[in-house]
């Protein structure tokens, strides 16, 4: 497995992509979510600032630069609200079941819904 990529590393790789090929590029970031995939806030939030001077003068259509703001910010947003979740649903008792018990657990509830 190959380690992650700097978060500038990878926004300037990202930069000459969107200039060489935007609806190509963006898709793939959007649809891979590759911005995700650091699982990291932090991560997002140092590769945002790294794209936030970079977007004000990049040679890219308004909407384009637009866009692609955008995502990142969504990413951002996303990124916080899944730590959120992970960490306080990491001292629920639930998580601490086998996937065996859990899914047993879980069948018993639909079929009494049913």
């Amino acid at each position: 497995m190959t380690p992650p990529v700097g978060n500038l590393e990878f926004a300037q790789l990202l930069q000459r992509l969107l200039v060489t090929n935007f609806e190509e590029s963006f898709y793939y970031v959007k649809t891979q979510k590759l911005l995700l995939k650091q699982r990291s806030s932090e991560w997002i939030s140092r590769f945002e600032v790294a794209m936030r001077g970079w977007i004000a003068s990049a040679p890219l259509k308004g909407k384009q630069k637009a866009q692609v703001a955008r995502h990142v910010a969504v990413c951002a947003a996303m990124q916080e609200l899944f730590e959120i979740i992970d960490k306080q649903a990491s001292g629920l008792r639930i998580w601490q079941a086998s996937t065996k018990d859990l899914l047993r657990a879980l069948f018993a509830s639909v079929e009494e819904l049913s």
